[in-house]
Order: structure tokens, then C-alpha cells, then sequence
């Protein structure tokens, strides 16, 4: 139940965008051809394309460390009209790490994840799913902007309410932080906060908002997840609030579509 609450819950990152401000019409005509300009962001995934990826979550719990590990694939299973498209993520070789002990854990049924033109999760289906799962999958996730945006440009969020999945509302800013490399690709890096606006009742108790805080990398050809580090704090998970941090990150030369 761990696993599957902080596995398959990334939203799909997608980011395809140069930029430079420019004030001069005369500056504009003579760099034009030299000064990359604001672009819009939007998803671009393809039926069929499939990524690899290494996970490794850190997490205090009861005052103490544990640590998750696992591999994991993202399929894009379909694409439908509205601009939606739905994820299939599979986990497999998962293992948890306690004390120096280490003890080989269940890989649970795929996780089916119809993700918003806007980036975040719709619905979520999945034998293991819960509120907290959607909730989880809100404080990690990249919205892409409705306006157009360049380096340094910042963009602020609220994802909305969804009383079917059990969320409350997100706010969140991320902020494009330009061209690096992971895992020898191109990539774009963004920076981002997220917390969640009301608390939630957890079997007659009030618990704390949670919050994330991190930097997503994506493909510049087609915006989808390269990587994520992300730290949390107070996070939903299996009843509790926990503090943390996880790094997801593809396996190079492991995407095809």
C-alpha cells in the first residue's frame, strides 16, 4: 500500500518553450533571428510512447528512516478528443530498506491515471487507489501555464477541488529555469511549491496541509518526465503526514513511442 501511494502519482510534465523579454521594436527586428521568444506550453504525448524509470523514496517515519526503491513504467495507454490522455503506470522490483534490512515488496496492479489538458490528474484508476493517492499525485505534479512563457517566467496555479477523488484545492507556482541534462538528454528544468489550501478529517482527526517543493525535467521534443526531486512535507500517506523526499528518474535510452 506504501509503495503504490508513492508510486504512479507524477503527473506527466509537459514543457516545450524558449524565451528572452524584449522592449524595443528596433532590438526586436534586429535580434529576432538570435532571441528565442515566450511559447505556449502544451501536451504533446503520443499513443504507445513508453518510458523507463528508477525510483528511490526517503521517508521519516515514526522517527525513523525508511526507504523505498523500485523501477517503473509509464505508458501512454490513450489520447482522448477533449485533449485528456490516460497513463498506465506499472511499478516492478520494489523494495524497501528499514534498520539495514531490506524486504522485497509486492508489486501492486497497474495504476490508470486520465491526466487534464492542464496536467493535472483527473481520475485515477487503480485496485489500490484511495483519496490520499489523488492528493499525493496533486502536490507532485506540473501544470503547464495557459499563456505562453520564457526562461525565468513564473506561473501560478489552483488546482481545483474534486470531491469524486477526495482532493482539496492545490495552489501552486512553478517557474522555468531553462536548459540541462539528465541522464546524458536534453532536458528543461522547473522549479516549483505546492500546498494544499484546507486541511482534511483522517478518522476524526484535522491533519496538517501538505507541501512539496522541488524541480521537474522534461523532454524539450515532446515535454514528457525525465526526472523529479521533490521534497515533502506533511504529505498524505497510509493515514499519516509524512516528510520526505524521492527522486524519479528515467533510465537513459529507455523511451520509445
Amino acid at each position: 500500500m506504501i509503495l503504490t501511494n508513492l508510486l504512479d502519482r507524477l503527473g506527466p510534465q509537459y514543457v516545450r518553450i524558449f524565451g528572452n523579454h524584449m522592449t524595443s521594436p528596433l532590438l526586436l527586428a534586429i535580434l529576432a533571428l538570435a532571441a528565442p521568444q515566450a511559447a505556449p506550453l502544451k501536451a504533446t504525448p503520443e499513443k504507445g510512447w513508453t518510458a523507463d524509470y528508477t525510483l528511490k523514496t526517503i521517508l521519516t517515519f515514526e522517527g525513523s528512516e525508511v526507504v523505498f526503491e523500485a523501477d517503473l513504467k509509464r505508458t501512454v495507454a490513450a489520447l482522448n478528443e477533449d485533449g485528456s490522455f490516460v497513463v498506465k503506470s506499472q511499478q516492478s522490483e520494489a523494495r524497501m530498506t528499514h534498520e539495514g534490512g531490506v524486504v522485497n515488496w509486492p508489486n501492486p496492479p497497474a495504476v490508470f491515471t486520465t491526466i487534464s489538458p492542464r496536467g493535472w490528474p483527473a481520475a485515477i484508476a487503480g485496485e489500490d487507489f484511495d483519496s490520499e493517492d489523488a492528493r499525493f499525485a496533486n502536490l507532485t505534479t506540473l501544470v503547464f501555464p495557459a499563456d505562453p512563457v520564457k526562461k525565468e517566467d513564473e506561473w501560478k496555479v489552483l488546482i481545483p477541488k474534486n470531491e469524486e477523488l477526495g482532493t482539496v484545492p492545490v495552489e501552486a507556482v512553478f517557474t522555468l529555469r531553462g536548459p540541462d541534462k539528465v541522464e546524458g538528454l536534453d532536458a528543461l528544468r522547473i522549479s516549483f511549491k505546492a500546498k494544499e489550501t484546507e486541511q482534511v478529517e483522517h478518522e476524526g482527526e484535522l491533519k496538517p496541509v501538505g507541501r512539496s517543493e522541488g524541480s521537474i525535467w522534461i523532454d524539450p521534443a515532446n515535454g514528457m518526465l525525465l526526472k523529479q526531486e521533490i521534497a515533502l512535507t506533511d504529505a498524505p500517506l497510509a493515514g499519516q503526514s509524512i516528510t520526505g523526499r524521492f527522486t524519479l528518474t528515467i533510465k537513459k535510452g529507455e523511451t520509445s513511442s
